[in-house]
């Protein structure tokens, strides 16, 4: 059966008193209307009942107390009037054209609706005042003439798409017919147009596909009438024409194989946001689209190993250092790991390592930092140490030293660079010298605490080759947020070979600004091929990739943001304990939002709380995709969308709290 899809929204503006609600009531054949804009602070939804492709949002009207006279700043209850929500604005006005109903026109025009209609009202009232001052000359038609050329003239600089002028209360004169038949032929939009199918069968049935510029994501048109979610027929590969759904209907099992296909044009402004590969996109639709069903079958399959391929690479971090100079520790703190918490490294002051130690990740167990032996022993010399630690299992190096860098450090950092692979220079126990330095301070009244940083910044650089000079990152592995602890973490991630940056971006524990924005740029970058997955389940009845509820896949998704920054309920109640509150007084406190992306949320309901202005598509369940219990390609982009932003800025509000106890 043919997919349904979001009706086209027409906000319904107007002055008071010009007859908004009558003219829906009207539209709408109804005798009487529950509820009308004038007396709530609330836009109130009309369905359409002629064509449930379309519906009414009838706004209190403007130049009220409610409702600002500029349209770009109005909001009522959080709903923002702008184009994400409605595509089609109909002005209402009548007998007494107004300067406001201009400056309403203005200020809707620079929103760039798709449609922009004019509704000229109370057309009778006009005849009726014509009537008491030319009683012999007087001619109803004439002054209906006179009502349209007026109107056209008023608004004749802004353009608007179409003008109807007629009246409420009769309906079976002027425009009022006209304006009806519009709307039921889905007012100039083709999505909500009843016979785009019949027309695209009359006019052959085929369409070819265009990628180039900015219809890559659009069907070309085939004599001006197309429908971009109405499937229809299309060619393949081969050149032979696919069959439709319509053409399959009633075989499921044949619907998917068959050539169901996908088309994304409606939802081309949301996929611009996003960090996807253009090119990746176009091939994923024109493969999609135009193979043959096994070949579809593993291209769904490369897009979900590719969204689970961060979780089979390994990354390998080597850390190595004389004895006492913070490894261990050092370790610990990377992996945020406490003590008496599994997977701790025991902290000694003598050398305990013997033999490469292996520490897993807390989450990933794909992540591992080994604690290497420090070089220049008896047991670990120069000329055996590179087979000793298995010099090849790691992807980069970490040295260690908690004052000046060794002859053992620097000839270990030669031998690295020569064999082609990064290291990075660490300086440790920063926090114990400044608090030394503190002691047996005898200057000014201020200790300058940047002073000693410069000083120790320096002392190190001074026991290294001029070459590597620069690259030595000061830290304190008791306090990870100061000092030089974001910057190694970011060196890290920038560092690491490119097939397995994603793997090093979300294991990153520490959460400075820079963290936080890489892992939002890797977590965009997901959006798309996850909304691609539910994209396919909703147009295929087959379980292609073990998918069995849309809703519960984007969930997972999305408390994966939460993992990322550190925003589950276990991490919450851990900031909550910090600041001496539970975690619901923490949540209410910082106006934390991520909490609600929890696996029993509803979709909806996630993106109505997280950002009402995208709402679009789910405002009426019953005239959506989602009366079928699917969630479409454009509801995905959407949810994730805002669920990552909630991410995002929570971490950010937690970052900041911390920041103020530092």
């Amino acid at each position: 059966m043919a997919r349904e899809v979001p009706p086209v929204g027409i906000v319904v503006l107007g002055r008071k008193h010009v007859g908004k609600t009558s003219l829906i009531t009207a539209l709408c054949g109804l005798k009487q209307h529950l509820e009308c804009a004038s007396s709530s602070v609330e836009p109130v939804l009309y369905p359409y009942p002629k064509n449930k492709a379309i519906v009414f949002w009838e706004f209190p009207p403007f130049g009220s107390d409610d409702v600002s006279n500029d349209a770009s700043t109005a909001n009522v209850k959080g709903i923002k009037l702008d184009t994400d929500l409605y595509e089609c604005a109909l002005l209402v006005c009548d007998d007494e054209l107004a300067e406001l109903d201009k400056s309403m026109l203005e200020q809707v025009l620079k929103l760039k609706f798709k449609k922009v209609v004019i509704v000229r009202n109370k057309v009778n009232a006009s005849i009726e005042f014509d009537l008491t001052r030319c009683l012999e000359n007087h001619s109803p038609d004439h002054v209906f003439s006179q009502c349209i050329n007026g109107t056209e003239e008023y608004f004749e600089a802004y353009k608007p798409d179409k003008i109807f002028v007629l009246d409420t209360f009769d309906t079976d004169k002027f425009q009022f017919n006209d304006l009806d038949i519009y709307l039921q032929s889905g007012a100039g939009f083709n999505r909500a147009n009843p016979d785009r199918s019949l027309r695209q069968k009359k006019s052959g049935g085929k369409r070819r596909i265009s990628y180039l510029g900015d219809d890559m994501y659009q069907p070309a048109k085939r004599d001006d009438v197309f429908s971009v979610e109405q499937p229809a027929m299309l060619t393949g590969a081969d050149g032979r024409a696919c069959r439709t759904i319509e053409d399959t209907e009633g075989n499921d099992a044949t619907r998917y194989d068959a050539g169901t296909s996908l088309d994304f044009s409606r939802w081309k402004d949301d996929i611009s946001d996003l960090t996807a590969d253009e090119d990746e996109l176009k091939s994923f639709i024109l493969d999609f689209n135009q193979s043959s069903p096994s070949k579809r079958r593993d291209l769904i399959r490369r897009t979900r190993d590719d969204l689970a391929r961060w979780e089979t690479e390994t990354l390998n971090i080597a850390v190595t250092g004389n004895a006492g100079v913070g490894k261990s520790s050092f370790i610990n703190a990377i992996r945020d790991v406490k003590p008496n918490e599994d997977g701790w490294a025991r902290v000694d002051v003598v050398e305990g390592t013997m033999h490469p130690t292996q520490y897993n990740h807390p989450v990933f167990p794909n992540i591992f930092l080994w604690d290497l032996p420090g070089v220049g022993t008896e047991r670990f010399r120069r000329d055996t140490y590179m087979d000793q630690v298995e010099f090849e299992r790691y992807d980069f190096y970490i040295i260690v030293c908690a004052g000046r860098f060794t002859e053992n450090d620097l000839w270990l950092a030669e031998t690295i660079r020569q064999k082609e692979k990064t290291f990075f220079f660490v300086r440790t126990k920063v926090q114990q010298d400044i608090d030394n330095a503190r002691r047996v301070y005898s200057g000014p009244p201020v200790f300058d605490e940047n002073f000693v940083l410069r000083k120790i910044r320096w002392n190190c650089l001074d026991s290294l080759p001029t070459s590597r000079r620069g690259e030595v990152f000061l830290i304190d592995n008791y306090e990870p947020h100061l000092y030089d602890f974001g910057k190694l973490a970011m060196a890290i991630i920038q560092h690491s070979p490119p097939e397995k940056r994603q793997v090093a971006t979300f294991g990153t524990c520490l959460l400075t600004e820079d963290v936080i924005k890489a892992k939002e740029e890797e977590l965009n970058k997901r959006i798309l091929k996850t909304a691609l997955m539910v994209a396919v389940t909703d147009v295929s009845p087959i379980d292609v990739f073990g998918i069995s509820s849309t809703d519960e896949y984007l969930l997972t998704e999305a408390h994966f943001y939460r993992e990322q920054f550190k925003l589950t309920d276990a991490h919450l109640k851990k900031y909550a304990a910090d600041e001496g509150k539970t975690k619901q007084e923490l949540v209410e406190c910082m106006q934390l939002k991520s909490t609600i992306l929890c696996q029993s949320a509803k979709i909806p309901m996630v993106i109505e709380m997280l950002c009402p202005s995208k709402i679009k598509d789910i405002v009426l369940p019953v005239v959506t995709t989602l009366a079928s219990g699917a969630v479409s390609f454009g509801i995905a982009i959407k949810f994730l969308s805002v669920a990552l932003n909630a991410a995002v800025e929570d971490a950010r509000k937690i970052r900041s709290i911390k920041s103020d106890n530092v």
